[in-house]
């Protein structure tokens, strides 16, 4: 079960609020019903949507390059160390159907 987040200036529980910048991107920021104190956001981006952050195909979208050079992923994933939310996504890009 997930605790109760509360405001450090009033102690008011926190209440989440979602935004979506230009570039697609979502947002998720804690805000204080009260006193309306905002924490940090937090970007969500979909799977699908997600971007190689770096290296040869640095700016694709990982589920267009599990379609196109899974094998590249594969190599990513066997020989460099790379955090475990990339990993992740990785992962499910090369579990994806292959769509013609």
């Amino acid at each position: 079960m997930q605790g109760v987040i509360k405001c450090g200036n009033c102690n008011c529980e926190m209440k989440t609020e979602e935004r979506e910048f230009a570039n697609g991107t979502k947002h998720t920021q804690l805000v204080c019903p009260r006193c309306g104190r905002k924490g940090n956001f937090v970007t969500s981006i979909a799977d699908e949507d997600y971007k190689m952050p770096f290296g040869k195909y640095r700016g694709e979208r990982l589920y267009e390059l599990a379609r196109t050079n899974a094998s590249y992923l594969q190599w990513v994933l066997k020989n460099l160390d790379v955090q475990k939310s990339l990993r992740d996504r990785i992962g499910r890009a090369l579990q994806q159907p292959k769509l013609a």
